[in-house]
């Protein structure tokens, strides 16, 4: 597989061959397979940790949803990049093509400057043709006459030198490109078989959920009921933090928007199993979710880390729920929810990367989860946004 992405890395390098819009869309899609495989594999890590229960069908289904999404996602960049491949082929096999034509006419007409100058002993004679002209005009123009044909032939065998080194190189590329393809081709097989797996294991929870599908439900729109409510309250939160005006503003390790796209993840290790914003229940579809924040699955008992130098402006928690807990950072706003075993305190100044808790594991199902939300003055964004790459 590494030598599928060196290779693969290697055909990125290959910007005249397609243009600079072709290039960002490889680069986009390099970076994005990348970042499917650190996902798949964090997530195979976890599921691997959470307890076998058949009363945990919605964890377990949840899970599963989103690894096949992933498998399918990264099967299609397969076939897009071998797309991509396909058409550099072609394009240099149309080159090498054009290059051979070119180099097949260069030959021929050194051959025929040689049988030239063999005929009229150029080579041999050059130094009589001088000697014995009539005059000096005579003498000079046979010597002008034969610079040319010196500097013509070198000229020639110069070129099929540098175009017979194109050559060889764009062979390398052709060869570099099939062997891309063919590791490609193993690795899509690979991931058809992971798919296959998964979409079975899928079949079989789902037939798990239709035998006490409105229980689910039910559980469902319980935990989506609970969900909205804490999201109003860290709103009203938020709103009340930013209101406050305090005499003394915080402004801790910098210009917090300077970091947009190179904060640290709030863990360590863990997936995005629910992303930022409006969007359909992954098991129940005609339910719809709307989260201020990323959800992510970690290991159990995973340590939460403040992204950023700030103060805890708030601790929040209320029955049905653990803490959620709220840094300020100037005038943004950063939120941990579902934690325990808290190391911090409201009012306390914290640096960047110091724990303040620990995500919640369910000790039923081994799963741990958290949400991090972030916020300018009372609008939420997207953290992912903000995180750095971690590919």
């Amino acid at each position: 597989m590494k030598c599928l992405l060196f290779c693969f890395f290697i055909i990125l390098g290959s910007v005249h061959l397609l243009g600079q819009t072709s290039q960002n869309r490889k680069n986009q899609l390099f970076e994005r397979q990348k970042e499917l495989r650190i996902e798949i594999r964090e997530l195979n890590a976890l599921m691997s940790k959470i307890k076998i229960d058949s009363r945990d069908v919605l964890v377990n289904l949840e899970e599963t949803n989103l690894k096949v999404n992933q498998l399918n996602e990264l099967i299609d960049i397969h076939d897009q990049q071998n797309i991509i491949l396909d058409s550099l082929s072609i394009t240099l096999e149309d080159q090498m093509a054009s290059q051979q034509k070119t180099l097949d006419q260069l030959k021929v007409n050194y051959a025929l400057v040689i049988k030239a100058a063999h005929k009229s002993r150029v080579d041999k004679n050059a130094w009589m043709m001088i000697l014995f002209s009539k005059n000096f005009i005579q003498g000079y123009k046979r010597n002008q006459y034969i610079q040319h044909y010196v500097n013509n032939r070198r000229n020639i065998k110069n070129e099929i030198e540098q175009r017979v080194s194109v050559l060889e190189t764009k062979a390398d590329s052709l060869l570099t490109i099939r062997q891309a393809k063919q590791e490609l081709q193993s690795a899509r097989i690979e991931r058809l078989k992971d798919l296959e797996k998964e979409t079975f294991r899928q079949r079989l929870l789902l037939r798990s959920y239709s035998r006490q599908e409105k229980n689910f439900v039910n559980q469902i729109n319980q935990k989506r009921e609970l969900d909205e409510r804490l999201e109003l309250e860290i709103q009203t939160l938020v709103e009340e933090v930013v209101a406050s005006k305090s005499d003394d503003p915080i402004n801790f390790g910098g210009d917090f928007h300077t970091f947009k796209g190179k904060l640290p993840w709030p863990v360590e290790e863990g997936v995005v199993t629910r992303k930022f914003g409006r969007q359909y229940h992954p098991i129940v579809p005609t339910i719809i979710i709307e989260n201020l924040g990323i959800t992510m699955a970690t290991k159990p008992n995973s340590q939460v880390r403040s992204v950023f130098d700030g103060k805890v402006v708030s601790i929040l928690s209320f029955r049905g729920s653990n803490y959620s807990v709220l840094i300020q950072h100037g005038q943004y706003i950063t939120v941990y929810k579902n934690l325990v075993d808290l190391k911090v305190e409201s009012g306390q100044a914290v640096d960047a990367l110091q724990v303040i808790g620990n995500a919640f594991t369910n000790q039923k199902t081994g799963r741990s989860s958290f949400t991090f939300s972030l916020f300018e003055n009372t609008q939420a964004k997207n953290p992912i946004h903000w995180l750095r790459s971690r590919s």
